[in-house]
């Protein structure tokens, strides 16, 4: 969501700018202080010709939507690139920080999936990942 989009007019000014990509709590807050807002005011009551300079203020200290997921996307791509143990881990579906994966991986499944694009991988990293990783092996050798 951009900055200026508002959902709902009765949600805080708070709650408004947190779900602008790449602007958590801490940085809203640091937006209403600046601005002289209560953390409890609501959208309706913040006058309509404060949004650009609320983009304006976050867009000069801080990376945000499109170029920070641009980043990010660029920044898994070198990952895989590299063939580094993080980025093979990602592609498995499995935890890349030293996490339990034998019953508690279903998170790092799911933001996973969430967090690389498709398109984002060549075919050898493709066949990695269909391999299973380094876990399929060891299923095989079992039997």
């Amino acid at each position: 969501m951009q900055i200026g989009q508002i959902k709902n007019q009765n949600q805080t000014l708070l709650a408004n700018l947190m779900q602008v990509h790449g602007v958590n709590r801490g940085r809203a807050v640091e937006v209403c202080a600046r601005f002289g807002f209560a953390l409890t005011a609501k959208v309706n009551a913040v006058p309509v010709h404060l949004f650009p300079l609320f983009r304006r203020y976050l867009e000069r200290r801080y990376v945000l939507d499109k170029v920070l997921h641009k980043l990010l996307v660029l920044r898994l791509r070198t990952f895989l690139k590299e063939g580094s143990h993080r980025a093979m881990r990602m592609l498995w579906n499995l935890p890349s920080h030293g996490q339990r994966s034998k019953t508690n991986a279903k998170t790092a499944k799911r933001l996973t999936m969430e967090r690389i694009p498709k398109n984002l991988y060549g075919p050898e990293q493709r066949k990695l990942a269909q391999s299973k990783g380094p876990l399929a092996n060891k299923k095989k050798l079992k039997k």
